[in-house]
Order: C-alpha cells, then sequence, then structure tokens
C-alpha cells in the first residue's frame, strides 16, 4: 500500500513539475543548447510562455549556455572520432546554435592541442587498421585538412 502511495506521489510531483525544474533535470544530466531543452520542453506539453521564461532564467543563473554547450560537444565529439570543421558546424547548426557562436568556437577549438591530437591519434590508429592511403581518404571524408596529415608525415 505504501508502494503504491510513494508511486502515485511521484508521478503527481512529475506531473506538477515546472519548465524551469524540468529543464534544469535535463541540464543536471549534461549541458544542452537553448533550442534543444525548447524541443524538449514543448514535447512535454509545456506552453511556449511558460518555456521562455524558464530558459530565461536559466540563461541568467548561468545554468544555460549555448556556448558552454558548444565546448562541451565539440570535446565530446572529438572523443570519439575527429570531424573537420564542416562536419561539425553541421552538427552544432542542427543542435539550434547561432552560426557567429559556432564560428568562434570552432576557430579556438580546431587549432587547440587537443584537436589536433585527436586527429592524430585517429589518424594512427587508421593507418594502422588500413594503410596510409585509406586511412587518408577517411579522415579527407571526416573533412579533416590534409595539411594535418602532411604534418604529421613530416614529424614522423
Amino acid at each position: 500500500m505504501e508502494q503504491q502511495f510513494n508511486l502515485l506521489l511521484f508521478s503527481f510531483i512529475i506531473r506538477r513539475m515546472n519548465a524551469y525544474d524540468k529543464a534544469l533535470s535535463y541540464l543536471k544530466v549534461r549541458e544542452h543548447s537553448r533550442n534543444e531543452l525548447e524541443r524538449k520542453l514543448e514535447e512535454k506539453g509545456f506552453a511556449e510562455s511558460e518555456i521562455e521564461s524558464a530558459l530565461d532564467a536559466l540563461e541568467e543563473r548561468n545554468f544555460l549556455s549555448d556556448l558552454r554547450f558548444a565546448e562541451s560537444f565539440l570535446h565530446s565529439r572529438t572523443r570519439k572520432k575527429a570531424e573537420g570543421r564542416y562536419i561539425l558546424s553541421m552538427r552544432l547548426l542542427q543542435k539550434g546554435l547561432k552560426s557567429s557562436l559556432i564560428s568562434s568556437c570552432l576557430d579556438e577549438f580546431l587549432s587547440s592541442d587537443e584537436y589536433k591530437d585527436a586527429v592524430r591519434r585517429d589518424y594512427e590508429r587508421l593507418k594502422e587498421k588500413k594503410g596510409e592511403q585509406k586511412a587518408r581518404l577517411e579522415m579527407l571524408r571526416r573533412g579533416i585538412s590534409e595539411s594535418l596529415f602532411q604534418s604529421f608525415s613530416l614529424s614522423d
């Protein structure tokens, strides 16, 4: 009986959660773009005015930041597989970020040692697995500049 009551209470609390609390619960798991949260809250049936005020409040408190999301996204994607500027840019556009923000984040990130190390790691792994020619083609397919490969080959 007590377990049923707890389940009912939990479901009531979840249904009564406002847009701010729901968005905050998403942000506890990982960074999100404003656009992503807006879409998720719309899917949950929250009113547009409630969503906007909740997201504005989260931005004012610095709990929500498209810049922080973009940086986190780029680091996460690169840990999995290095990709070039165009592909990363398209992925961030799909997340609803502004072109100016994407451009400045990519300028900084693509010149970082972290990115260059990730490209080198992927290139070396592919070269060992498939040979140099296929590794180069795979990296080019991912949109990575050939000048990076030349710098790796020269330093080897």
